[in-house]
């Protein structure tokens, strides 16, 4: 007995352009992934971000400082003016930012006192990062690995200007490098990435909560001292950062724009990690966390310690919101005092967690400012 077995005709190259479906660029990288490590590290997934504030949203000291000659943390959190002989600046939070990117804040450096850039001078915006942080770059090691750099920028002074790394390492010299790009128009919002080579210079910070690497971004720097050939790849020179450098300092009300800036590991620039605001807010207070109260209020009252040693004395304890990098300063803010006997005899024993302050009397004293400003702040900066 035969059986018969029939079956529909079909054509073998339609079903086989069926399974030609597009996967793109980024899918076809994928697919090509030899681990689920590479795969991870190829779809960028989770916290990119290494800067903190890269969108300019937190200013717990206040949105604007004026004649500033030196270093200064004048207004966005994280954000500190690194200047040295390159004249008077105003550094300020200004709600400016590229249209239809979700950024509402910038950083804003204006030069209101000029400067010709000799005797070693440069200004540059420049943010800290703790080494804890910067564990998965492996920089000084063969398996370092490249940084990609991305940000918005703006200035009435287009030209020239440079993005610059040092990398700390313990016993020896900081690697650096320093890369350019073109601001090409005046007064217009420009997108720019760059991508740094790995680190591979042996050594590295073993000190995990100090710096670890520190972001430049230079608005002038004296030729002389940081105008060397420009090589592009890590070294132990500081006079390879900035060749040509645009010297924004050579004219009061020159100024420059950032925002958006985002630092990752990688060869490529993703979106940006846009954390929330109480999240970013957090990570900031790591290294500053200030007091603000509004118009009448009062921080707290101290109490008497009638029982052991010293006797006679007004106690208050003060927890953080966030347990601080390292101890920090305690300093008072704009009109703030204490009452009623000021801050004669008033001291104050901050560590990570907690500060005790604590007065040689028993007089009851409470912190207030009466305006709704910064009246106390923790500084734990790097």
């Amino acid at each position: 007995m035969s059986l018969r077995v029939t079956k529909p005709e079909f054509n073998i190259r339609e079903k086989l352009n069926e399974l030609d479906r597009p996967i793109g660029v980024q899918g076809n990288n994928i697919l090509q992934s030899n681990t689920t490590a590479e795969s991870f590290s190829k779809i960028q997934a989770g916290r990119r971000n290494l800067l903190i504030n890269g969108n300019m949203s937190i200013a717990q000291r206040g949105t604007s400082t004026t004649g500033i000659t030196g270093d200064t943390f004048g207004a966005c959190d994280r954000w500190e003016a690194d200047l040295s002989s390159a004249g008077t600046w105003t550094m300020e939070q200004v709600g400016d930012a590229p249209y239809n990117t979700g950024f509402t804040h910038c950083t804003s450096l204006t030069c209101t006192a000029s400067h010709g850039m000799g005797g070693g001078g440069k200004i540059s915006l420049r943010q800290k990062i703790e080494a804890c942080n910067i564990k998965g770059l492996m920089g000084g090691t063969p398996n370092a690995k490249p940084l990609t750099v991305s940000f918005w920028v703006k200035s009435n002074e287009p030209g020239k200007y440079y993005v610059g790394f040092f990398r700390q390492r313990t016993g020896t010299s900081s690697s650096c490098i320093g890369i350019s790009y073109t601001i090409e128009q005046s007064e217009v919002w420009e997108f720019k990435t760059i991508t740094f080579p790995p680190d591979t210079m042996n050594g590295y910070n073993t000190t995990e909560n100090s710096t670890g690497i520190e972001i430049h971004f230079f608005l002038a720097a004296d030729q002389s001292t940081y105008g060397a050939e420009q090589y592009g790849h890590w070294s132990t020179e500081a006079n390879h950062m900035a060749k040509g450098q645009t010297n924004l300092a050579a004219a009061t009300n020159n100024y420059w724009r950032i925002t958006g800036v985002q630092m990752e590991i990688g060869n490529e620039n993703t979106e940006f990690d846009d954390r929330s605001h109480i999240e970013e807010l957090t990570l900031c207070m790591r290294y500053y966390e200030g007091i603000i109260m509004g118009t009448g209020t009062a921080l707290f009252r101290t109490w008497t310690n009638t029982a052991g040693s010293p006797t006679n004395v007004s106690n208050a304890q003060y927890d953080y919101k966030v347990e601080k990098r390292a101890t920090p300063t305690w300093s008072l803010e704009g009109n703030a005092t204490w009452y009623p006997s000021g801050t004669s005899g008033m001291s104050a024993y901050p560590s990570t967690s907690t500060c005790l302050f604590q007065r040689n009397d028993t007089t009851h004293q409470f912190l207030a400012d009466g305006a709704g400003d910064l009246c106390g702040s923790f500084n734990a900066e790097l």
